[in-house]
């Protein structure tokens, strides 16, 4: 991970934190990651180049969610849920720690994760952690996980 920039819409700056919505978008080609916080995910275009990942409150939840098709991708939509999957504690840590309205109570949410797909195998909910167990321990953040082996997804590149 390179840099980290957060843009913050001026239209969330007001919002109270369970309004809030989180675009992570990450370039393969620098590394930087950008953290969009916003009122309305539509008032975000996706990029043909970025990976991006969202987060919102949702009731008693912090919902996690990604698309896993993409024409434009380098990877399978299997290679895509394992690189999503595999990035996940430092994606929404990286969305939380970006967040400066974020009380250490309100961590005391369930993490749900949603993984979106044309194929039913890779379509998933999963709701199973609790959010403050998974990204905060000892009063603070965890650590973010080191590396990343892309060489495990070689045989999920396409073409």
């Amino acid at each position: 991970m390179r840099k980290t920039e957060v843009i913050e819409d001026y239209r969330a700056k007001n919002l109270d934190l369970k309004d809030r919505k989180y675009i992570l978008a990450h370039d393969d080609d620098t590394g930087d990651l950008y953290v969009h916080i916003l009122e309305d995910f539509k008032d975000y275009k996706l990029s043909d180049h970025l990976d991006e990942v969202f987060g919102y409150w949702k009731d008693d939840d912090f919902v996690f969610s990604c698309l896993l098709d993409n024409d434009k991708s380098s990877y399978t939509t299997e290679g895509r849920y394992l690189i999503f999957k595999g990035h996940l504690r430092n994606s929404v840590l990286t969305m939380l720690k970006a967040e400066r309205k974020l009380k250490e109570e309100d961590l005391n949410v369930s993490l749900i994760e949603i993984y979106k797909s044309n194929n039913p195998k890779f379509n998933k909910i999963i709701k199973n952690k609790n959010l403050y167990d998974f990204i905060y321990e000892n009063g603070k953040f965890v650590d973010y996980e080191k590396g990343f082996d892309y060489e495990t997804l070689l045989g999920y590149k396409k073409g």
